[in-house]
């Protein structure tokens, strides 16, 4: 019989209520776990879902180092070519992992042209990446800018994508691991609103592409915000260093800074202009916006913090802003760039 369960019955037989401690023997040991539950955990035995003392058969705690290093190193080495070097997976990676996670045996969820994404419970993800590539610079500068906005709590600090832990592996790899958020493909399971929210996403992508980006101030149609966006596009220029640590130090330095926060706002609100000019003439109204915000369950100023946080990732030159590059966190009802 379960501890509490015998605490309970002892308590009611010394206070009297005989009828009611006799009933506690038809109790199982599963008296806190709804039926739902139940039948989730016996047949359809998922991560994570294992009652205290119970044996999990797909933690890491069944398996020794060597073992997890293997399981990484079969989906990491996703480069064939014969001169690549082979992925060295460390003891530092796999104290992180089994101390950050939950425990489960870190599930693959795919590779991109730099790096593979593993999924290690406790709504973290792990990320190892090449480092021999352009990819590493932009890659080292997401994270550490990332971790200085966070940390020193800097303007556009609450869409930062969370690093909890990041390190170099030998050779040519590093390694973080970082916030999960829904990703493309869960939002696409919320067809038809899907559509909908990726053409307002796409808009606000397309809008900062072309107002941004070189000479996006001389273009006739955005005459009346050339003055502000000449001020923003020379306000990226001068972040271009040609270290990542000059980068970083160049905008956190602008991101404690009330002037260049100004110009900032200048161009968050030619942006904003624009983007609802654009939703008129392409016919998405505020019930369009509504739909999308209910169904999602986003945030009610979900849409002014998405524009907000696309002027800041221009800034760090980040400009891939679309849903692939974008995930929603839950918690805030909020969209946050996890290429970082």
């Amino acid at each position: 019989m379960h501890k509490r369960i015998k605490k309970l019955k002892l308590f009611l037989k010394s206070s009297g209520f005989l009828p009611e401690a006799s009933e506690l023997e038809n109790i199982s040991e599963d008296w806190d776990i709804n039926k739902e539950d139940k039948e989730i955990r016996e047949n359809q035995s998922r991560r994570g879902w294992y009652l205290s003392g119970e044996e999990n058969p797909s933690s890491v705690n069944q398996i020794n180092d060597d073992k997890l290093k293997k399981l990484l190193k079969g989906k990491t080495d996703w480069h064939k070519e014969p001169d690549h070097p082979s992925v060295t997976i460390t003891d530092e990676l796999i104290k992180a992992i089994r101390v950050i996670g939950d425990g489960s045996l870190p599930a693959y969820v795919g590779a991109g042209g730099y790096g593979t994404v593993w999924s290690i419970g406790n709504n973290k993800m792990l990320k190892i990446f090449n480092l021999n590539s352009y990819q590493d610079t932009t890659d080292q500068m997401k994270t550490e800018l990332s971790r200085n906005v966070i940390f020193g709590d800097l303007p556009n600090a609450d869409s930062e994508l969370m690093t909890y832990s990041r390190g170099v592996l030998p050779g040519e790899f590093g390694w973080k691991i970082m916030e999960s958020l829904l990703n493309d493909e869960s939002l696409k399971l919320g067809a038809p609103h899907y559509s909908k929210l990726n053409e307002v996403i796409s808009i606000v992508e397309d809008s900062a592409e072309s107002m941004f980006t070189f000479g996006g101030y001389l273009i006739p149609k955005f005459k009346r915000y050339s003055e502000e966006l000449k001020a923003f596009y020379d306000l990226i220029d001068s972040t271009r260093g040609s270290t990542v640590s000059n980068k970083v130090d160049a905008i956190t330095d602008i991101l404690s800074d009330s002037s260049s926060l100004k110009i900032i706002d200048r161009a968050k609100e030619s942006l904003y202009a624009y983007v609802f000019d654009t939703f008129s003439t392409e016919g998405i109204t505020s019930d369009t916006l509504d739909e999308i915000s209910d169904h999602y369950d986003l945030a009610d100023d979900w849409l002014e913090k998405l524009i907000d946080q696309v002027c800041y990732l221009y800034l760090s030159d980040r400009t891939d802003i679309g849903l692939s590059n974008m995930g929603l966190r839950r918690a805030t009802g909020t969209f946050v760039y996890f290429d970082a």
